[in-house]
C-alpha cells in the first residue's frame, strides 16, 4: 500500500480497515479488486488454530496469532462488501486453505446460493493448494510469483479474448476490448500454473486454486475501464 510516493508496511491492522472501508463506501454496482503478496500460514499452524491464513505482523505467534489475519475473519469481511463483483487475489504460502475453508459446508452455505439468486459475482484465487509453499520463479529477468505474473498480464488485457479447449489454449480469433469472469479466471489460473521458469533453480510448483459464485460469461472490465 502507498499513500503518496512513500511506502507503507502493510499491518493487521490497517489492511482490516482497508476492508472496512471498502464496506462502507462500495456501491452496488461497484467492481472491487483485492491483491494480496503476503506471508502465507498453513492450516493448524498451532493445535488451537485449525485456520491458516496470512501473516500480517511478524513475528506471527507473540503474541498467539498476533500477526496472522485468519482466513475466516477475510472471508467475514470480503462477504460484507455490497459491491456486485468482487474478485480476490491471494498470493501466499499455503493459500488455497482460503478455498478450503470458502468451500467447507458451513460457510458455503452463508454464500454461494445468495449470491447467485443476487445476480453477483464473487471470485476467489490463490497462487497454491493448502500443502505447499508459494515460491517465485525467474521470468523475463525478474524474481516473480508466477501467479502475481499471471494477475498483472490478466490486467494489462492478455486475459481478453483467452480461451481453454480440453484444458489447452486455443488461438484467439479476436480482442473486443472486455474481459469477461471466464477470461479472467481461465487466463490466471492455466498461466499461473504452466508459466515455465527462465532459471532451473527456480522451478514452477504452482497449484492455483478457486472458488467462488459468478456468471462466466459476465463483463469485468471493459475499455473504459
Amino acid at each position: 500500500y502507498r499513500r503518496g510516493q512513500a511506502s507503507e508496511a502493510v499491518t493487521g491492522a490497517i489492511f482490516r480497515d482497508r476492508l472496512k472501508g471498502l464496506i462502507d463506501t462500495a456501491k452496488a454496482q461497484d467492481t472491487v479488486v483485492i491483491y494480496t503478496h503476503s506471508h502465507g500460514l498453513r492450516n493448524g499452524f498451532e493445535p488451537s488454530q485449525p485456520l491458516g491464513g496470512m501473516g500480517m505482523d511478524l513475528p506471527v505467534k507473540r503474541p498467539i496469532h498476533g500477526g496472522a489475519f485468519l482466513w475466516d475473519e477475510y472471508v467475514d469481511l470480503i462477504l460484507s462488501i455490497p459491491a456486485k463483483n468482487i474478485v480476490v487475489f491471494t498470493m501466499a504460502c499455503y493459500s488455497g486453505g482460503l478455498v478450503e475453508y470458502l468451500n467447507s459446508q458451513t460457510v458455503l452455505e452463508r454464500w454461494q446460493e445468495r449470491r447467485q439468486k443476487e445476480g453477483r459475482n464473487i471470485i476467489f484465487m490463490t497462487s497454491q493448494n493448502g500443502e505447499l509453499e508459494s515460491p517465485p520463479i525467474m521470468k523475463n529477468k525478474e524474481i516473480v510469483n508466477p501467479f502475481t505474473y499471471a494477475v498483472a498480464r490478466a490486467l494489462e488485457r492478455d486475459a481478453d479474448g483467452f480461451s481453454l479447449d480440453r484444458g489447452k489454449p486455443v488461438q484467439v480469433q479476436s480482442k473486443n476490448g472486455r474481459i469477461s469472469v471466464g477470461e479472467l479466471i481461465d487466463f490466471v489460473l492455466y498461466t499461473t500454473e504452466h508459466t515455465e521458469s527462465d532459471s532451473t533453480m527456480l522451478r514452477n510448483i504452482a497449484k492455483p486454486q478457486l472458488a467462488g459464485s459468478f456468471n462466466r460469461d459476465d463483463v469485468l472490465f471493459d475499455g473504459a475501464d
